[in-house]
């Protein structure tokens, strides 16, 4: 109700008494405004019990995190609680400028000259006397923040860190290793551009990010740990029954997962990929047309919940790519771009084609046929250095042009099978990248929190 009340009068006069001896009541803000997690559980159902404490874990950004946050709740003994972000955010606008939102590849927050020193010495000061309040009202264990980069939430938790509540970093993201520039722009974002860690322990992922996280003295080594994603779990679980879930159809599915093309400096999108990107969504568009019998599945990676790019936003890509063709992608029943849940959705396809996303090494251990279109274009060294995994780019089929991508898929769609060596190679791609394989990651995360917030 709170939430709904909090309009533009709401948060201008929140804003005028944060620097006021009254912005200590602000804790009573939080607090009123924490709700918990929504829980999620693997298959087996096997995680759901009752809360055995009153005590719980403060969660920051959680539309930050990709779920995975709420797969541990529910097999953890504490209650889980979102802080209104919108808050966090606010408090920190009266102290950064209201669009520092990120640590940047600028500032050099470390040093004694940061330009931003004393605004962050002032928010600290002010969220310590809030959080002072909060953590008399609510029992709370620990913190936890799914970004190094987000400044509020890094001050909130160096200050709950110091003042005795553990503040516990869960990136969201692992893929620091996907590719060579990824790695070179992380190590220097790390090693320059980011404060040191100020929480008690870090937990990643992937074992290959663990390097820029130490080397670069973001965080001494006995303070991070690798266990893998617990959203992955449920997957897991799933796929160990696969024939059960497998939907048999006399028609065929193929997916594509698709990527926009925009002029930003340091990813893979450029404008002067445009023509290869609108050759592709034409591509899926007119195999559709040309093969009615399969069914044509475009999938962005994140929903329009997630992010920006909606389903409206992609059909109109698609509908641009069809400039100057006579062809109504309405009237084109086989083609469709769908929001469902990409994972849930690979068990009903047959062949999936894409670039530069985990997707495919998820795709990959289940046995499907993985297509990746490394067209000429991408050959140079600019891009080459920018695509994820593109040294195991043999664990799948590669086409190097539209017409070597048409054939692949013709034949993938009718002989699908994937040899013995390509699939152990597969799973130890997804270990290294995205998690353990034993599907039982959410439970070594339950069980290291617990153990160190207790």
């Amino acid at each position: 109700m709170l939430g709904r009340l909090l309009n533009r009068p709401v948060k201008k006069l929140l804003s005028l008494v944060v620097r006021t001896p009254l912005g200590v009541l602000i804790g009573l803000v939080f607090w009123i405004m924490l709700k918990p997690v929504p829980p999620k559980t693997v298959l087996s159902d096997q995680n759901k019990g009752p809360k055995q404490s009153s005590a719980c874990v403060l969660v920051l950004s959680y539309d930050s995190f990709r779920s995975d946050i709420n797969y541990i709740q529910v097999m953890s003994r504490y209650r889980f609680l979102i802080v209104p972000s919108s808050i966090v955010r606010l408090i920190a606008a009266q102290f950064y400028p209201a669009n520092l939102l990120k640590y940047n590849d600028i500032d050099e927050p470390d040093k004694d000259n940061y330009i931003f020193s004393a605004a962050r010495k002032k928010h600290r000061s002010t969220i310590e006397r809030i959080l002072k309040l909060l953590y008399r009202l609510v029992p709370v264990k620990g913190v936890i923040a799914p970004h190094f980069r987000y400044i509020a939430d890094v001050d909130f938790g160096a200050v709950s860190e110091r003042i005795g509540v553990p503040f516990v970093l869960l990136p969201r993201d692992s893929q620091f290793g996907s590719s060579k520039f990824l790695m070179t722009r992380l190590r220097k974002l790390f090693q320059f551009n980011m404060p040191r860690f100020e929480g008690s322990m870090i937990i990643v992922q992937s074992r290959l990010d663990v390097p820029i996280y130490v080397e670069t003295g973001f965080v001494a080594e006995e303070k991070i740990h690798v266990l893998g994603c617990p959203r992955m779990d449920s997957f897991l679980s799933k796929l160990e029954c696969q024939h059960l879930f497998k939907e048999e159809s006399d028609r065929k599915r193929i997916v594509f997962l698709p990527f926009s093309h925009k002029n930003i400096e340091g990813v893979l999108e450029r404008d002067q990929l445009a023509n290869y990107v609108n050759s592709l969504n034409r591509y899926f568009v007119e195999f559709a047309i040309d093969n009615p019998k399969v069914d044509v599945i475009v999938k962005p990676k994140f929903p329009p919940e997630y992010r920006f790019p909606n389903i409206e936003y992609w059909r109109s890509n698609f509908e641009t790519a069809l400039d100057g063709r006579d062809i109504n992608l309405e009237e084109v029943t086989n083609f469709s771009i769908q929001d469902e849940d990409l994972l849930d959705l690979f068990f009903s396809v047959d062949v999936v084609c894409g670039l530069n996303t985990t997707a495919l090494i998820e795709a990959g251990i289940m046995g499907l046929p993985i297509v990746v279109p490394y067209f000429e274009i991408l050959k140079t060294h600019y891009y080459r250095e920018r695509l994820f995994y593109v040294d195991d780019y043999d664990l799948f089929d590669v086409a190097n042009n539209l017409d070597e991508l048409n054939k692949i898929m013709k034949d993938r769609i009718f002989c699908p099978a994937i040899p013995k060596p390509i699939m152990e190679r597969r799973k130890i791609l997804f270990e290294d990248y995205i998690s353990t394989l034993d599907g039982n990651a959410t439970k070594r995360y339950v069980e290291i929190l617990e153990e160190f917030l207790d």
